[in-house]
């Protein structure tokens, strides 16, 4: 996903003068997210502060495909977190 992102900014600053393109690192960061392992997605959640709870919650549901209990703990952790950042 990488690979690609990298290919996407390369191509954009070719069609446009945007150079370079601005924060790519919250791109890079969410897609780095991906690739974390279930035990420390928690401290990575309560790290972030610039993504919305529902680009969190769509980036939860595909790191806890294999565990509904994993999903159900991460789903009621950041709905906590949620309400303490209110």
């Amino acid at each position: 996903m990488q690979l690609d992102f990298r290919h996407f900014q390369v191509k954009v600053e070719s069609l446009t003068r945007l150079r370079p393109l601005p924060d790519p690192h919250i791109v890079e960061t969410y897609i780095k997210a991906y690739y974390l392992p279930e035990n420390s997605f928690e401290k990575w959640i309560q790290e972030q502060t610039e993504y919305t709870p529902r680009q969190m919650m769509n980036l939860l549901q595909y790191v806890s495909q294999g565990s509904k209990k994993i999903r159900l703990n991460l789903t009621s952790f950041m709905e906590d977190l949620d309400l303490n950042r209110r």
